[in-house]
């Protein structure tokens, strides 16, 4: 122990001889510690190489369009990495107070606090459970166009907890998922647009709508 003591620096030495800890069993915490952040470290990391690997798995290499494939392929990754560093900061966090202290009785009391705090963070559960039937009913997707909550955009990103649109201005919106009520998808399968266009009065209309009719086709067949 002597030796342990003379190895480490002498503002340690001090703390550990005034709080009488054991210099070993510090060493052995710490390196504990710095083994727990590591592997929630890898851990964040591997997920993300699952969904990187998913996003390619459904890549179809043309950038000019995204297949709904690809869209669902996207949103997985998305909420994969937002769910993977949630629970391993989390999972970190607990495994480095239990090198220290005891945290059975803390789980225990925590349990009651739960309880209390559940009635608190009702939106919360409701923004996570309904993100998680977004996903599974595959409602919508990342890089769709859809209209929620009376927000009408682009879906830029979807997490746990949130949609992130971007609306026609560039304006950025972050939409609760307990919020959404409704989805009107106008990227599902097919849309339809309405356009007003004007002609002369003295135009053969029997030409314009034929005129009109092959524009629309030559549109449709351009992916």
């Amino acid at each position: 122990m002597p030796e342990l003591l003379l190895a480490l620096p002498d503002w340690i030495n001090d703390v550990v001889k005034a709080l009488d800890i054991d210099a070993a069993d510090l060493i052995w915490n710490l390196l504990r510690v710095v083994l727990i952040w590591a592997g929630c470290f890898i851990g964040i990391r591997a997920v993300r190489v699952v969904a990187h690997r998913i996003e390619r798995a459904v890549d179809d290499g043309d950038d000019s369009t995204l297949t709904a494939a690809e869209k669902r392929g996207r949103t997985i990754s998305v909420l994969l990495r937002s769910v993977a560093r949630v629970v391993f900061i989390l999972l970190g966090i607990l495994l480095t107070l239990d090198v220290f202290i005891d945290i059975g009785p803390l789980l225990a009391g925590a349990g009651i606090l739960g309880l209390a705090f559940s009635f608190g963070a009702q939106s919360l559960v409701k923004d996570i459970i309904s993100g998680f039937f977004y996903l599974l009913e595959g409602q919508f997707a990342v890089g769709d166009i859809i209209e929620i909550a009376g927000r009408a955009g682009v879906v830029e990103r979807m997490t746990i907890r949130m949609v992130v649109l971007r609306d026609l201005k560039g304006v950025v919106h972050m939409i609760p998922n307990g919020e959404i009520s409704t989805v009107s998808n106008m990227t599902r399968t097919w849309s339809r647009a309405v356009v007003d266009v004007g002609v002369a009065y003295d135009t053969d209309l029997d030409r314009a709508i034929r005129v009109f009719q092959e524009e629309a086709e030559a549109m449709a067949a351009d992916p």
